[in-house]
């Protein structure tokens, strides 16, 4: 697969700077809603199957990201025409291999170990 890159409209700054004291804060929160997926496969993990978990886990992303990315519909519908079998690679590996990894990791590891499993995945 080769790299496209990404055309910018003129007049648009292609990336746009974050004060660094809203940037340590929201860096702070994803390391904890980070932390607490590893919770919580914990403690699901007895009742539910890894692969299981993985759906559900990826279901409740979409619920929760769609609405915030609605108003981007257009662009990732003329991404997906224009490059499906990219995509569909990217995405089968990434949502369904690399979580399950994570998922089973986290089932066989004990409570020390979940965030190495994560960090070689």
């Amino acid at each position: 697969m080769q790299a496209i890159p990404i055309a910018h409209p003129a007049g648009q700054p292609a990336a746009v700077s974050i004060p660094s004291l809203r940037g340590y804060p929201t860096a702070v929160l994803c390391w904890l809603l980070s932390a607490g997926v590893y919770i919580a496969a914990k403690w699901v993990a007895p009742e539910m199957p890894p692969w299981g978990l993985c759906f559900w886990r990826l279901l409740l992303a979409c619920a929760i990201l769609l609405p915030i990315v609605h108003r981007h519909h257009g662009a990732m519908l003329a991404l997906l025409k224009s490059r499906p079998l990219e995509i569909v690679a990217v995405g089968a590996i990434g949502l369904t291999l690399g979580a399950a990894f994570i998922v089973v990791g986290v089932v066989l590891a004990t409570a020390i170990k979940p965030r190495a499993v994560a960090a070689k995945a």
